[in-house]
């Protein structure tokens, strides 16, 4: 596995696979955040499940190719690194120009930032059709899998009174969350739309965490519960009830870029002890 760490000492790292650029450890003083399936691929097969995917140029149906977009299943390179002493942020940059899912000239880099008790993404898109001129659409989302002691034990906060489309409904009809803490009691698979800056994730290892995000519309909950994850050979039915995702994303509306435009979304991660 051709991985990247960060590590700040005392037990506070990020681990970072070049496949999918995908965070599969977040480590705050000896507690692990992240959740990666004990079944997951990790030999370039497939997309890794768990961690943190990136999804890109879609998240969901991609007309063009597979789920959720080709940036998942590339290998991208690390091109910069934040030089580093204990005191100091760390973060790494790695970088995607290249592939032959898509017919589009693009540049895709994403920064990872470890801080003393948190972690910060930055994905950057540019349209580098300077020849054709041409302009391109996505969409896109941080897919970020917690590590959690009990899902059916876990709430969200900083939704109450949004509307979300439910997935798990025929039709995806949109409806309006009316819960002050949200909690999952069977399968959920849900887009808040138009969801604030700032979430709080209760229940995860020995604390909370407060999930800030900037440019992006929208916040995904999602888990498949014990019969749909039992359909999945890298998930199984074993696995569910030790993760939730809670997801930064602009999923509904594209993102449309001008020829030589770029666009650029942060994510933050903070871990409160309790």
């Amino acid at each position: 596995m051709d991985t990247f760490t960060l590590d700040r000492g005392a037990g506070t790292r990020v681990e970072i696979n070049k496949f999918g650029a995908t965070i599969t450890s977040w480590m705050v003083n000896d507690v692990e955040l992240i959740f990666v399936s004990p079944k997951a691929k990790l030999d370039g097969t497939k997309a890794i499940r768990g961690g943190v995917p990136i999804c890109f140029p879609s998240f969901g149906p991609w007309s063009e190719g597979p789920q959720h977009g080709f940036a998942r299943t590339s290998r991208w390179e690390v091109t910069s690194t934040k030089d580093m002493n204990d005191q100091d942020d760390m973060a790494v940059t790695l970088s995607l120009a290249e592939t032959t899912a898509w017919d589009q000239k693009f540049e895709l880099n994403y920064t990872v930032t470890l801080k003393q008790s948190s972690l910060e993404l930055c994905l950057n898109t540019k349209n580098n059709n300077l020849e054709s001129k041409a302009p391109f659409e996505f969409t896109t989302a941080l897919h970020t899998y917690f590590k959690v002691p009990d899902v059916e034990k876990v709430s969200i906060s900083g939704l109450k009174g949004l509307k979300y489309q439910d997935k798990t409904l025929e039709g995806i009809p949109t409806v309006t969350e009316e819960r002050e803490l949200v909690t999952l009691a069977g399968w959920t698979d849900r887009v808040y739309l138009g969801s604030s800056d700032q979430q709080v994730l209760n229940g995860v290892n020995g604390g909370k965490l407060i999930f800030k995000k900037t440019n992006l519309a929208d916040t995904v909950v999602w888990n498949p519960w014990e019969k749909k994850a039992g359909e999945m050979s890298d998930l199984g039915s074993e696995n569910w009830r030790d993760f939730v995702c809670v997801e930064a994303g602009q999923c509904v509306t594209p993102v449309r870029l001008e020829a030589g435009e770029s666009w650029e979304c942060r994510h933050e991660l903070e871990y409160e002890k309790e």
